[in-house]
């Protein structure tokens, strides 16, 4: 998606106000780019380039974005533009989107996770749960290239600065499969946490500290994926929990009923 505003001679820059249907949030990170959080992850308007002609050459003018609150409790988004912008003459204001794209296929896709991670190079991790089935869900470079079955299976993707795809795979079996949250460690090596509904020897464990299904409607589940697209570790711990990042990243897990603790 791509697209300039031009505001014309004597046009007032603030009139200029728009939002976004269906973010579930706006705001501006510290480079003055524009975040834009939806139910299947952060898009990014970078920060606006404006320029004018003048004496026939392009001057840049200072521009940058503007998030307000309304009184219906919406967020709507405009620009504000510095000293060096002169009303008499048209202003073209330039945001550039990063990217965005639909991470799904035929079935029901869901990228709404507690969290999702970057890492020092700027990529973007992220894990949730997907029932497409096989051959319909763009799998890039997978672990797990084919749908498990059952309810849903849990996905893990790491999409590149630029946007493209670098891995996006199935992590399930027979049962109900969902990520929860992500998190990766200065190696590139993402830890996702998890539910899952699959039984014993059909959730792909992997060097577990325990291998069998605890019972109960669904058990915890922490997989480790190394940089090179590999699991290295795929634990089934018990209850859902949540996961912390110890820098070479340990994965940690609790039940809050029971005060059980797994790392």
């Amino acid at each position: 998606m791509k697209y300039d505003f031009l505001v014309q001679p004597g046009a007032r820059v603030e009139d200029i106000q728009f939002t976004y249907e269906g973010a579930e949030s706006l705001s501006i990170d510290q480079e003055g780019n524009l975040e834009i959080e939806t139910p299947i992850g952060v898009m990014i308007d970078e920060r606006p380039v404006s320029f004018q002609e003048k004496n026939g050459r392009q001057v840049q003018v200072g521009t940058k974005y503007k998030v307000t609150n309304t009184e219906d409790g919406n967020r709507t988004v405009s620009f504000q533009v510095g000293d060096d912008y002169n009303p008499n003459y048209l202003l073209i204001i330039d945001p550039g989107l990063l990217y965005s794209y639909y991470p799904g296929g035929t079935g029901s896709d869901r990228g709404n996770c507690i969290s999702i991670a970057t890492d020092h190079s700027g990529n973007v991790y992220l894990t949730r749960s997907t029932n497409s089935p096989t051959g319909t869900f763009p799998t890039v470079e997978a672990f797990q290239a084919e749908y498990g079955g059952g309810v849903n299976d849990a996905f893990v993707t790491r999409v590149s600065p630029s946007g493209s795809l670098d891995y996006l795979s199935y992590l399930g079996e027979s049962g109900e499969d969902a990520g929860n949250t992500i998190v990766v460690d200065i190696f590139g090596n993402a830890c996702a946490t998890g539910i899952t509904g699959s039984q014993t020897g059909s959730f792909p464990t992997v060097t577990p500290f325990q291998s069998s299904y605890g019972g109960g409607s669904t058990d915890a589940f922490v997989a480790k994926i190394g940089e090179d697209r590999t699991i290295i570790v795929n634990n089934d711990p018990g209850e859902c929990g949540a996961i912390v990042d110890y820098e070479n990243l340990l994965g940690v897990t609790c039940n809050p009923s029971s005060g059980s603790f797994f790392r």
